[in-house]
């Protein structure tokens, strides 16, 4: 009797020692598909979302010609032509529209060739000038042309809103596409220089 007795626990032994084997083997191979499934994520993207990319924003800037008389040969040309913009202040926001609620997420000034070296992760992002950066401008303006005058239209809000919002530049970072970015400014006549107003005063002779 303790005979059979010893022969049942033995195989009652053996049978857990074969399910706890069972048990070992399928837990490695579940570790081992979602080690091989991370694995190949990395291959496939080779950074993680946090990771930043090194690139580059070129501001250059063009101007209308404001005077009375005809211009020099070539002038119309010079004042078309882009050329760097140094000094310049610019902010980054996420995504594709400029909402001056949301974070700036880096902020750089254009060197002597207006050029800047900034790094973030992939994405979108809209940069800005210091005119929209906030809304201090925009209020300012609201105020200044609440009103017609004999010189001027009164604002369009719904303009200005939709100039507000509206980015310099929209581009997107994505690891081994083209990392350098290039965006114009350019400068209109100090008549023309207030977005959605109409100027109707008199122009230089």
């Amino acid at each position: 009797m303790l005979q059979h007795h010893s022969i049942l626990d033995g195989r009652k032994i053996q049978d857990f020692g074969r399910m706890r084997g069972v048990i070992v083997a399928l837990l490695t191979l579940q570790f081992s598909c979602t080690s091989h499934r991370a694995g190949t994520w990395q291959e496939r993207d080779g950074f993680s979302d946090d990771a930043a990319i090194d690139f580059t924003i070129t501001i250059t800037s063009t101007s209308s010609y404001c005077g009375g008389a005809e211009p020099m040969p070539g002038e119309l040309e010079r004042y078309a032509t882009p050329t760097p913009l140094p000094g310049k202040w610019l902010y980054i926001r996420k995504g594709d529209t400029n909402r001056v609620n949301d974070i700036i997420v880096d902020s750089a000034r254009t060197d002597i060739t207006g050029l800047v070296h900034l790094s973030l992760p992939r994405g979108t992002y809209s940069m800005v000038f210091e005119d929209k950066k906030d809304k201090e401008k925009y209020k300012a303006w609201l105020t200044r042309f609440a009103e017609a005058t004999d010189y001027s239209t009164a604002i369009d809000k719904t303009c200005l809103d939709t100039w507000l919002a509206t980015p310099h530049l929209v581009f997107e970072i994505v690891k081994g596409l083209d990392t350098s970015f290039t965006t114009n400014v350019h400068v209109p006549c100090p008549w023309e220089s207030t977005p959605c107003v109409g100027y109707l005063g008199p122009l230089p002779p």
